[in-house]
């Protein structure tokens, strides 16, 4: 079995989308949207809350990537990360904290998330 079947298995047990290797920040996101539509009002009720969190979760990536790759200001005036560090493992930290608090209640999902996620940035200094 492929490492990449072997996660779409772990992905569909879990009922929601684990983050792959193609765009770590739109992986993220969609596992967002799998948690909160598992945890939403299922009257389909607008809920700011579910805005404000996507810009929490969006607003952690852009800083963590920034982060790894000065490009841009920091909003939130971040210090740079360690040179070598990897925006992939940077990206998934940062959802991941930030998910966490969001929807405590989905922390094993987001954990198994971040395992599959990292698994295969190489270990180093960074």
């Amino acid at each position: 079995m492929t490492r990449r079947l072997a996660r779409l298995l772990a992905a569909s047990c879990l009922a929601v989308a684990a983050p792959a290797d193609a765009d770590v920040v739109t992986d993220w996101g969609e596992l967002q949207t799998s948690i909160h539509n598992a945890t939403a009002d299922p009257q389909g009720a607008f809920d700011s809350n579910r805005i404000q969190a996507y810009g929490k979760v969006a607003l952690a990536m852009f800083e963590a990537a920034n982060a790894t790759d000065r490009r841009y200001e920091s909003h939130l005036k971040l210090a740079a990360a360690t040179p070598g560090a990897s925006t992939e493992a940077a990206v998934s930290a940062a959802a991941q904290d930030v998910l966490l608090k969001l929807y405590p209640s989905q922390a094993q999902a987001i954990e198994n998330a971040y395992t599959i996620a990292i698994a295969d940035v190489p270990a180093g200094a960074g």
